[in-house]
């Protein structure tokens, strides 16, 4: 009884599969595999994110377009590429509500799933230094200030990220039953719009 008590539970979870992939492929492929398929890969891919991204002005006021070669994007590469693999799914988390990527160009083309955007922020009565990243997580979108130092872009965004740590939609604090985040205020809800911080 103990061997075949959870084999109608298997085949949904099969038939479930079947209907994102081939079910034959099933057989040929490891375990791992199949979760790097269906789940994209544990870490983060810097040089697949940088290849799959698109740079564009935000709002009709902003003509600034970010570029490969501008320095607030050298420098933002360059704080991604040698931060902690925990910090680098927090980054995805807090752009895209998911901690993880799929696992190649191919992954993000044949899934039709939105490349990773940078835009630049807006002109603002603030100065860039002084602002906050949001991010569009239904558009896998990062909105940039023109930061003018390595320093102050890490700093900033390290601060957006550990401040939005209640989880998409408050998912996570939910089922925490509210206890990790009592007696602070939560930060505003990103996605799908444009709030800033």
């Amino acid at each position: 009884m103990r061997l075949t008590e959870s084999i109608p539970q298997c085949e949904a979870i099969r038939r479930g599969i079947a209907k994102i992939m081939p079910e034959s492929l099933m057989n040929t492929v490891t375990y791992n595999e199949l979760s790097v398929w269906v789940c994209g890969k544990t870490n983060i891919d810097i040089d697949l994110l940088k290849k799959v991204t698109v740079y564009v002005a935000n709002g009709a006021t902003s003509g600034e377009k970010y570029g490969p070669e501008h320095p607030t994007i050298i420098h933002f590469w360059e704080w991604l590429s040698n931060e902690t693999d925990e910090m680098q799914k927090s980054f995805i988390k807090f752009c895209w509500g998911q901690e993880r990527i799929p696992e190649s160009q191919d992954a993000f083309d044949r899934a039709a799933t939105n490349k990773f955007t940078i835009a630049a922020m807006g002109k603002h009565k603030s100065s860039q230094d002084e602002r906050l990243i949001t991010a569009d997580t239904c558009f896998f979108k990062l909105n940039l200030p023109e930061y003018s130092t390595l320093e102050i872009l890490k700093k900033k965004i390290v601060i957006a990220i550990t401040t939005d740590n209640c989880g998409m939609n408050k998912d996570d604090n939910a089922n925490n039953g509210g206890e990790a985040h009592a007696g602070r205020r939560a930060p505003p809800r990103r996605g799908g719009g444009s709030d800033e911080y």
